[in-house]
């Protein structure tokens, strides 16, 4: 009886934490971090998101995110993007560029301009698009 009440409490245990792990802002960001989400309500079979971070009109940041055996990012996926505050100025606004990789070709989702990020917050976006299939990065 024991063991099916231990059993039991697992189960409920990886349930509640499996669907927790798909909520925006699941992740923390730490007190020198800040957490850019970016959730994938878009069709398009989208291999890799990139994010670029610009200051003064230049490239100062860029990072990706694959699944690891190559697949496509599902529909509904969270992607997230931790800053440093140690490689990243999070004190001045930012621009945020995001391109997708479909069927091998990179292209721009789409630029959020004019982002104040800081230390110890998350800040959320969406891939989706509109009605002619056309990519649109945005502020949730």
């Amino acid at each position: 009886m024991k063991k099916l009440s231990l059993l039991n409490c697992i189960i409920l245990s990886i349930t509640l934490l499996t669907a927790c792990s798909s909520s925006l802002a699941s992740t923390s960001p730490n007190s020198e971090t800040a957490l850019i989400q970016v959730v994938n309500n878009s069709d398009s079979k989208i291999h890799l998101v990139e994010l670029y971070l610009h200051q003064d009109l230049k490239q100062t940041l860029a990072q990706g995110v694959a699944n690891a055996d190559g697949s496509d990012l599902e529909q509904g996926n969270i992607l997230s993007f931790e800053i440093s505050s140690n490689e990243f100025d999070l004190n001045r606004t930012v621009t945020i560029e995001l391109i997708v990789e479909i069927d091998n070709v990179k292209q721009s989702a789409g630029i959020v301009k004019s982002i104040q990020l800081s230390k110890g917050n998350a800040f959320n976006f969406e891939i989706t698009e509109d009605t002619s299939g056309n990519l649109i990065f945005q502020k949730l």
